[in-house]
């Protein structure tokens, strides 16, 4: 049985920084590490793979191996997020699973897993190395170096910082990236997305069929991860202001889509109305999932309402997906967090309980303030709902923190930023402040509205805006902070709750800059 202290410590480990650091260096080093460590404490018993393969369950306990040692991680699968997939690894080595998920190949959290370390693997049962393992992570797509890279494997950045406040869409190839496995590669002549409506009703749709024979529509909506601004809220999780970008897609509502008569129902193909199966929608959900193994669900009463506007998209800003992107198809739930829209899609399937993935039910929760570690988290907690829509947000782009900033003559600073909220709520107003609260300065917006405006609870896209901030007379230091305000009239906090992954952080920003004045010009004669 792993100690208490023990076991907090383990944990702690693997809620670590993203960083992309030297994996393979920390992967070849760790034998290294295991054996000087095991050196220290001879004797240790030694088992054969036959001996570690009968201990594969949460009954006979959980061992694993990695390179030469023997672990039992019995209760460590029990708090771990990814505890169903470290079960799955149980009875036989960590290498194939952790080529897959290679943020855990850090000297850190090698180090946690040693004081789980029971014994020796028989010389006669050891692979040979990590890297006779296939690599999924050598076919990734390129990359544009002016991403924010977080991390490395999986894929894990944020969007150019140079181009967050001054363009409205944002390219492609400059937004955010956020994978959670390798990125697959798909061949959109062969794939075909499956939908199933339940009670065995099931029909598939190959891209072209959805891109030419059914109404295609377009939605301009920013995209915006759980954990953006998350350093802020835990620091020790890796994120800046910059996993949000805004786009215009063109795909099919997926409310259509679900529209069409399941085989079976008769004048296969055509429209019908009511809801799938009949039910209430306000208690089914969708589950999607993708080509990499990814799975969430959302509630049904969010794609079937027409101001829902869930999209099955195919282009971005007038461009097919990239791999990076989802291509051929992703889902897209505008005024959720980007974790609802899943990429490479090829399943989606209408249920009466939420999903049952480890996406679904360990991760994008918001957990109390005092859960403080994962060996604290229950997940079956219904007090701990899903993360689904975010709530209002901005960002100071410019200046950034540590900067100089000259004043103009007009003894004020220039800033720029973005601001945008869930719901479809738009943004009213954005304010900005030097003097800590005591006197507010309104930003100018500079959205790109449509031919009509988007009507009430369909504001899907971000804002853009500049100000300019009077500075305190004498002033050398001062913090520039700002606060968006929708037009249900939320505003941003003052400060963000904590939580242990630090998501939906949307504290009013603050920016610390020192300043001067501009030096006045002589005339000439």
């Amino acid at each position: 049985m792993l100690r208490g202290a023990t076991r907090r410590l383990l944990l702690r480990g693997l809620r670590g920084p993203r960083h992309p650091a030297a994996l393979a260096a920390a992967a070849g080093s760790a034998v290294c590490i295991w054996s000087q460590s095991a050196a220290c404490c001879e004797p240790e018993p030694t088992f054969t793979a036959a001996e570690v393969a009968a201990h594969a369950s949460m009954a006979d306990g959980v061992w694993v191996t990695l390179g030469d040692g023997v672990y039992d991680v019995t209760e460590f699968v029990r708090h771990h997020p990814g505890g169903d997939h470290i079960l799955a690894a149980g009875g036989g080595p960590l290498e194939p699973l952790w080529a897959q998920w290679q943020v855990h190949l850090t000297s850190r959290v090698m180090g946690h897993l040693q004081p789980l370390r029971i014994g020796r693997l028989a010389p006669a049962d050891r692979l040979s190395g990590l890297y006779n393992i296939a690599d999924p992570y050598d076919d990734e797509p390129e990359r544009d170096g002016r991403l924010g890279v977080l991390g490395a494997r999986p894929f894990d950045s944020e969007t150019a910082r140079e181009v967050l406040a001054t363009a409205f869409w944002t390219p492609q190839h400059l937004f955010y990236v956020r994978n959670h496995l390798p990125a697959p590669r798909i061949d959109e002549d062969e794939h075909r997305l499956t939908l199933d409506w339940g009670g065995g009703r099931r029909r598939s749709f190959s891209v072209r069929e959805l891109r030419e024979e059914l109404p295609q529509a377009t939605l301009h909506a920013t995209l915006q991860c759980t954990g953006n601004r998350c350093d802020e809220v835990e620091p020790s999780a890796a994120g800046g202001i910059g996993q949000i970008g805004n786009a215009w897609w063109e795909g099919v509502r997926v409310r259509d889509l679900l529209a069409l008569r399941p085989p079976g129902e008769g004048g296969d193909g055509e429209a019908r109305d009511g809801k799938p199966g009949g039910d209430a929608a306000g208690t089914l959900h969708l589950h999607a999932t993708g080509c990499d193994g990814y799975e969430v669900s959302i509630p049904l009463e969010k794609v079937l309402d027409a101001r829902g506007d869930v999209l099955l998209a195919h282009s971005m800003n007038g461009e097919p997906l990239s791999r990076d992107h989802g291509a051929p198809l992703r889902l897209l739930a505008p005024g959720f967090v980007g974790a609802r829209s899943v990429k490479w899609l090829q399943h989606l399937a209408v249920r009466p309980e939420e999903s049952g993935s480890v996406w679904q039910k360990r991760y994008y929760r918001m957990f109390p303030p005092w859960v403080r570690d994962l060996c604290d988290i229950d997940y079956d907690d219904g007090d701990v709902p899903p993360v689904y829509e975010f709530p209002v947000q901005s960002a100071i782009v410019s200046p950034a923190a540590g900067d100089v900033v000259t004043l103009g003559d007009d003894g004020a600073l220039e800033a720029r930023g973005y601001a945008v909220s869930g719901a479809g709520q738009r943004i009213v107003s954005v304010r900005l402040s030097t003097d800590g609260g005591e006197s507010w300065r309104n930003a100018t917006l500079l959205g790109l509205p449509p031919p009509a405006p988007p009507e009430h609870g369909r504001n899907w896209s971000w804002v853009l805006w500049r100000a300019r901030v009077p500075v305190p007379p004498g002033a050398r230091e001062v913090t520039l902070c700002c606060k968006a305000i929708d037009s249900a009239y939320n505003t941003q906090p003052e400060r963000a709750d904590y939580n242990l992954r630090g998501y939906l952080s949307n504290a009013s920003p603050k920016v610390a800059v020192s300043v001067e004045r501009a030096v006045p010009r002589c005339g000439g004669g």
